[in-house]
């Protein structure tokens, strides 16, 4: 069965005897209890791949699981299941699986798993089945989210109560783990919970600046004379402290007026709070303490409440993984073995079982915590939210997509790209002598920017657009002396219909070889099996002044990118996969043919948009139908612009990887293409050459 389960993402579940498919899937889920993430993740998948031609025997499996007491079963069930289900193979079922979702989890009577994931894989299963049309009439979605409520604040936990885990006079490894200075305690905690802050869920769709000026009115209009007057002697010196000029320099001596006044500010503080009674200390420590200080520091009234206390939570942590079951006595000799020591360290292979039930403990805690708490993000602006289970809320805390498939992909990426359907051509690289080099790199030619890196043909005669794709080409066996070196990228950008050649003027204002400025991609935040109905976003076309653009664009395509060797045990080999945005998939009307193959097809299964390097060896790209997206494009009042930029450049050689500093200078290059009485048209190509320093035309001629 191990075996199978490496490659079970490939075999066609209809292959399969309908009880031979029912007794591997039970045998599957019992595999994701194993704190062997190499297992438990590939598990995970195989069930993906089996259950989603047949969400009724998902839909079984939860009904036959739903009462397990182990939360990495129910978790990873959970999951499997709406990966399986964004498969989108039996939407037919879709329903099915639903209604045994909220029958086991969000009916009357019952309720949702107190795991932050569980309840995030459950509750997708429901929207998903609403995207699809497929959600039960008896369920509520709105009163299914309602339901996600649990006690507060967490069980107190002290030192003095963990002390009977320390039988031998230090903490035992889940102590050792979760305190401030193991992995667990700092890093972990600090991922899954760093949007969390000390302030009630309630208060949400509040702002931090609102709340303190609420707490502000209510201290002057029911607060003695004596408190408004220390408190308007308090304030006084903040706004002296914000108002005092900046001055940074590294060569002159800092006068200390700032940090006077900043003792200043603090003394006045203490006295204020001298005036306050205990209950009204409280209250003003919980959040307006904190909020005056931190937006008197940073002159920013938009600054977020302070982040809740994580020491509570690690102790709470520590006492319940221990309450699930670990014991020194049970786990320790498995524990101190040599497979778990030396993966758990490396590629996270196996775990310590201590580590699966720090886990439970700390997805309880986070359910908990959301429940009752609000979030704020620094790009919130002070602005307080509730957490919602999703992508944002996922965030830090997803250790693998259950709908990609995806195991490895032909993309060459940092390799020297060979000539593909996709990547018709590649320049003619010199080799050897150095004067020769020097002239090559002058000449504006090979630089691979024409009409047909665009316009392409595949095997079976089917025309395509490159919408990107990235390029690099190199000489075999030359690193280690001068070469020659080039690489270019190709980017389609959209605009309002009839725009498209001023578009293509403006990017020829500067050279576009850095991708960051063009913002011509996104990377994916979403599932593979949620982009494009999770967190749809339409196209929205803007200006980008800082780039010299005045008319306004978007860019079409989003990344997929996976980790080899990671979290995700089920992916052999790192790889990205270039997708249409939430919008172009909206505009073009497609959707996800499958986890195995994220290629997007129309509504009649016609292949509208793939990445070749799934197939095929080469470099990473998207590509979409050629007709069929102009005509859409136009449809939705929009035409594309294609962007073609890179460089060639003259290195010298490294030695044992170092580089040896010398340069022998680079050509950089834009070309623009715009739609022109129906077909492509250059606007012409920019290029810039940058000279060598005579030092490092020095090195580059001493190899």
């Amino acid at each position: 069965m191990q075996g199978w389960t490496k490659t079970s993402t490939w075999i066609d579940a209809h292959e399969v005897d309908e009880q031979r498919l029912w007794l591997a899937a039970v045998t599957l889920t019992w595999f994701l209890s194993t704190s062997n993430r190499a297992v438990r993740d590939r598990a995970t998948k195989a069930l993906v791949n089996l259950l989603s031609f047949k969400l009724g025997h998902a839909a079984a499996l939860v009904d036959k699981f739903a009462d397990v007491d182990d939360m990495y079963v129910t978790e990873r069930l959970l999951a499997a299941c709406y990966g399986a289900a964004t498969q989108g193979i039996d939407r037919a079922r879709c329903r099915m699986l639903a209604a045994s979702v909220w029958k086991n989890y969000f009916a009357e009577g019952k309720q949702p798993p107190l795991n932050v994931l569980a309840r995030d894989y459950a509750f997708g299963v429901l929207l998903y089945a609403q995207a699809v049309g497929q959600l039960p009439a008896e369920v509520d979605l709105d009163a299914c989210r309602a339901m996600f409520k649990s006690a507060w604040p967490l069980e107190p936990v002290t030192e003095e109560d963990l002390k009977k885990f320390c039988g031998r006079g230090y903490g035992d490894a889940i102590c050792s783990s979760t305190n401030e200075h193991g992995d667990f305690g700092n890093y972990t905690l600090r991922h899954w919970l760093h949007d969390i802050v000390d302030a009630p869920r309630g208060l949400a769709g509040n702002t931090t600046q609102e709340l303190f000026e609420r707490w502000e009115s209510a201290l002057i209009d029911r607060g003695t004379s004596e408190q408004r007057a220390a408190y308007l002697a308090l304030r006084k010196l903040t706004v002296d402290y914000r108002l005092r000029p900046l001055s940074f320099s590294l060569k002159t001596k800092s006068t200390g007026a700032s940090e006077r006044l900043w003792a200043e500010v603090g003394q006045a503080n203490k006295t204020f709070k001298d005036t306050l009674s205990k209950e009204l200390r409280v209250e003003y420590a919980e959040f307006a303490e904190h909020h005056l200080l931190e937006s008197t520091r940073m002159r920013d009234d938009n600054r977020r409440p302070s982040e809740f206390d994580r020491g509570p939570v690690r102790r709470w942590i520590c006492e319940r993984a221990h309450q699930l079951g670990w014991t020194e006595e049970l786990f320790e000799d498995f524990e101190r073995g040599g497979n778990v020591s030396h993966d758990r360290m490396g590629k996270h292979r196996v775990e310590r079982v201590g580590k699966k039930y720090q886990y439970i403990a700390l997805a309880e805690a986070a359910a908990r915590m959301t429940d009752n708490l609000a979030m704020c993000s620094w790009e919130d602006e002070g602005k307080l939210r509730a957490f919602e289970p999703g992508p944002r809320g996922r965030d830090m805390k997803r250790d693998l997509d259950p709908s990609l498939l995806v195991r490895s992909t032909l993309e060459t990426g940092w390799a020297s790209t060979p000539v593909t359907w996709w990547t018709p051509s590649a320049p003619r690289l010199p080799s050897g002598d150095i004067d020769l080099l020097l002239a090559w790199v002058q000449v504006e030619s090979d630089l691979c920017n024409d009409v047909g890196q665009i316009e392409v043909t595949s095997s079976d005669g089917g025309k395509w657009l490159t919408v990107y794709g990235f390029r690099r080409w190199t000489v075999p066996g030359q690193g280690r002396r001068p070469h020659a070196d080039a690489w270019s990228r190709v980017s389609c950008l959209v605009t309002a219909f009839g725009n498209g050649p001023q578009l293509a003027k403006e990017l020829l204002g500067r050279q576009r070889g850095d991708a960051s400025r063009l913002w011509e991609s996104g990377t994916l935040l979403p599932f593979l099996g949620e982009h494009g109905w999770r967190d749809p976003q339409a196209i929205e076309l803007k200006a980008n002044v800082s780039a010299g653009i005045k008319t306004p664009y978007a860019g079409i395509v989003e990344s997929l990118n996976a980790e080899g060797g990671g979290n995700d045990n089920s992916v052999d080999e790192g790889f990205s996969l270039c997708l249409p945005s939430s919008g172009v998939i909206k505009v073009l009307d497609l959707h996800l043919r499958s986890g195995k193959f994220p290629e997007y097809v129309d509504t009649g299964g016609t292949i509208r948009w793939q990445d070749p390097s799934l197939r095929s060896r080469g470099s990473g790209a998207g590509v979409v139908s050629h007709d069929y997206f102009l005509g859409k494009l136009a449809s939705a009042g929009l035409e594309p612009v294609w962007v073609l930029a890179g460089e060639k450049n003259v290195y010298a050689g490294q030695d044992v990887g170092v580089s040896m500093g010398g340069f022998g200078g680079g050509l950089y290059h834009t070309t623009a293409f715009a739609m022109a009485a129906g077909g492509l048209k250059s606007f012409g190509t920019r290029t810039e050459f940058h000279a060598p320093s005579a030092e490092q035309l020095d090195k580059l001629k001493a190899r």
